[in-house]
């Protein structure tokens, strides 16, 4: 409860499951309590600090704050490093949510796609915007053409992942995926690591570095990711004019982009945080990834 008046109607409702104390919040040794709830503001975004300050948690006891954003707040790692379980408040908000969905509708809700859904959400609301921007989407979908119009635009420096690989390890993406594929999105993933962590920058991506999990778990974390889709007939159109890039099978183009379509597009979707439709001339595309920039809170240039 945020007050005495609160914690004594609080304690008059939980009668019935035994005797009930009202104490300050200085008052009691929290190392006596098995589980302490921390239902104040204190530790937000809004209000930076740790009720939890000069306290200690007892081990195994159950820490909640129900605050999430921040998610890891000051008392959540003050809790983890004393021993006790520690529990955020986006779990808190994520079972709100299952039981107003209950509520309504009678059933229970699909959790994946929900945690998934409020993850979004709230890297949305409380996005850095200086994050990198990262671009992805197949060959020829105008990844590294967009990303340096948009690179100009927002007044960031722009990174091409694939020849920043073949630079830090001295072997050519031609010659090293087709090779050894597993060693190639290895390096890949740890690269993306670094990349999506790097301030100010517009990040063109390789199309295939959603292949690997560990690099779509960045991408979905990561909350400024933006997917250029182009249809397999439009992939096509633009490789026969002048296309250097290896095949990655043996099958003819026309089946290779439709395959590779067809198994990248539910990771596309699943780690993009904005879609932008790269089709007819490249400033109407430019112009489309800059609203979507700005929805994700990153402004151009003044």
């Amino acid at each position: 409860a945020r007050n005495r008046a609160r914690a004594m109607a609080l304690a008059t409702d939980l009668a019935a499951l035994g005797a009930i104390r009202v104490l300050e919040l200085g008052e009691p040794d929290w190392s006596a309590f098995a589980g302490v709830i921390q239902a104040t503001t204190l530790g937000s975004n809004a209000q930076p600090g740790n009720p939890a300050a000069g306290q200690s948690f007892a081990r195994r006891a159950i820490a909640l704050d129900m605050v999430y954003e921040p998610e890891r707040t000051a008392f959540l790692i003050q809790a983890e490093a004393q021993g006790a379980v520690a529990v955020g408040g986006v779990e808190m908000l994520l079972r709100q949510m299952q039981a107003q969905y209950r509520l309504a509708r009678g059933t229970e809700p699909p959790m994946p796609p929900l945690r998934d859904a409020l993850a979004r959400a709230l890297r949305a609301r409380s996005s850095d915007p200086h994050r990198a921007l990262a671009l992805i989407g197949p060959r020829a979908s105008g990844k590294s053409t967009i990303g340096r119009a948009l690179a100009e635009r927002l007044g960031r420096a722009f990174l091409d992942a694939d020849e920043e690989i073949e630079r830090r390890h001295g072997r050519s993406i031609a010659e090293w995926l087709p090779s050894d594929a597993a060693s190639f999105r290895a390096a890949e993933a740890d690269l993306l690591i670094e990349l999506l962590m790097t301030p100010d920058v517009v990040v063109a991506l390789g199309g295939g570095v959603v292949e690997d999990a560990t690099s779509r778990q960045s991408l979905a974390d990561h909350g400024a990711v933006l997917w250029l889709h182009v249809s397999p007939e439009e992939q096509e159109r633009r490789r026969e004019c002048g296309d250097l890039r290896p095949a990655l099978s043996t099958l003819p183009r026309s089946e290779e982009i439709a395959q590779l379509h067809r198994r990248r597009l539910p990771w596309y979707r699943l780690c993009a945080d904005r879609c932008v439709e790269s089709v007819g001339d490249p400033e109407s595309t430019l112009t489309e990834a800059l609203h979507a920039a700005r929805e994700l809170g990153i402004e151009e240039r003044a």
